[in-house]
């Protein structure tokens, strides 16, 4: 059978677990049985790095609310975007030159592993997803202003706003497409919230957190302001701390509280269940300082001693060149068909395993992914008594390689029809 838990080894899933139960708002947060992962969690259950104390006494069919959320640009997007630059639909590296062109590509530019890497699948049917449009516009709009040295026109800054707005729309409908396809069910409900629409309670919270830890937005961003050379450039980065601490609320029990305020959950358990880098904050200097001052009360707890939260952090491991997306789809198909037709012993590395284990548990291409190691390691037990013999060393190897082009391309089938059905209209 495969490595169900992606393309990482037992090793590197262990010192993930480790890192996230020391720190973090998964800090206590354990391993979850087996058993109750292929109970709860269906085609996302080996993908399951920890989850929080006592989620495992839940019934997650009965009675619960998955919650994400949606950002606008990838982490890798943002990067980029911050330097100026913009992945188009040629996968290409394209230099930022205009809003409008900036504003276009906001519109199409929506890749699946934003929509994987939103939200985890379960065995019930009830999704909440909070977008978190408002402060990733202004976002947007500070790094084109800081790019083109301007204050942007509030022409320009409605069409990024706009622009954005349409993005999210698209990201329903693939959401809707992907859960949907995931858990192979359309009885799915799925609840968007914005954040324009809860950022006064979120900034109220963030402030009474602050406030309660000791510390202060200046602290917090003064490690990267410091770094800027300019006032606005400082200015800048304040801002940005200023808004990217709201998000740190919807990890913790204030979050289900605003929920229940403007009523979307009742007395439902909320399951915040996403990528376990979402659960830790000290990708930058900031978030260390947070995390270093915050104190256990604000942190993980039983779900039935927390209000009825818990976390599940599950893995994503795609590192190919190019990644599915809604602008460059038919491209990202033609690699997947040429790759069949050339695919090599070592497999693990592909862009069709990787596509394959990373956004689609399924069952009929988790069973072509074990024809072709099937296949593989054959290959590998034979080849030791064929070490004296070169000619027939060569025949068995071409027979197996023929065969797992073969399964390659039934597979590649198989994610085309897929990325299509979550992708396109």
């Amino acid at each position: 059978m495969i490595n169900k838990n992606l393309n990482r080894d037992k090793y590197e899933l262990l010192t993930i677990q480790k890192k996230l139960s020391k720190r973090g708002f998964l800090k206590n947060g354990t391993p979850l049985s087996s058993e109750w992962r292929k109970n709860n969690l269906g085609g996302f259950s080996e993908r399951v790095v920890l989850g929080s104390i006592g989620v495992e006494k839940l019934s997650l069919d009965r009675n619960v609310i998955v919650a994400g959320g949606w950002c606008v640009l990838t982490l890798n997007d943002s990067k980029l975007f911050s330097n100026g630059i913009i992945i188009n639909s040629l996968n290409q590296n394209e230099p930022i030159t205009s809003v409008e062109q900036v504003a276009q590509w906001l519109q199409t530019h929506i890749p699946l592993r934003q929509i994987v890497e939103s939200i985890g699948i379960y065995n019930g049917n009830k999704y909440l997803i909070i977008s978190e449009a408002h402060l990733w516009t202004k976002k947007i709009i500070r790094s084109l202003e800081r790019l083109f040295n301007r204050e942007l026109s509030a022409i320009e800054k409605k069409a990024i706003e706009e622009s954005v707005e349409k993005g999210d729309k698209k990201r329903e409908r693939i959401t809707k497409n992907y859960i949907n396809l995931i858990s192979n069910s359309v009885n799915n409900e799925l609840v968007i919230i914005k954040d324009i629409d809860i950022l006064e309670r979120l900034t109220q919270e963030r402030d009474n957190m602050l406030e309660e830890i000791g510390i202060t937005i200046e602290e917090l961003a003064l490690p990267i302001s410091k770094r800027q050379e300019s006032l606005s450039g400082k200015e800048m980065v304040h801002e940005y701390i200023n808004d990217y601490s709201k998000i740190w609320v919807l990890y913790t029990d204030k979050y289900l509280e605003i929920l229940k305020e403007i009523g979307v959950v009742g007395n439902e358990t909320v399951l915040i269940y996403e990528p376990w880098q979402h659960f830790r904050l000290d990708e930058n200097e900031s978030g260390k300082i947070f995390l270093d001052k915050l104190p256990i009360s604000k942190e993980v707890r039983k779900p039935e001693d927390n209000s009825s939260i818990g976390y599940i952090a599950y893995d994503f491991n795609f590192n190919q060149s190019i990644e599915p997306s809604l602008n460059n789809l038919e491209l990202f198909i033609s690699k997947l068909k040429e790759e069949a037709n050339t695919l090599q012993l070592d497999i693990h590395n592909s862009l069709i395993f990787e596509t394959a284990l990373n956004f689609f548990p399924l069952v009929k291409i988790n069973n072509y992914l074990n024809t072709i190691i099937e296949e593989k390691n054959n290959f590998y037990v034979k080849r030791e008594s064929l070490k004296e013999d070169i000619s027939e060393f060569n025949r068995i190897k071409s027979i197996t390689l023929k065969r797992i082009r073969e399964t390659a391309e039934l597979l590649v089938k198989e994610l085309v029809i897929n990325l299509e059905l979550v992708l396109l209209d």
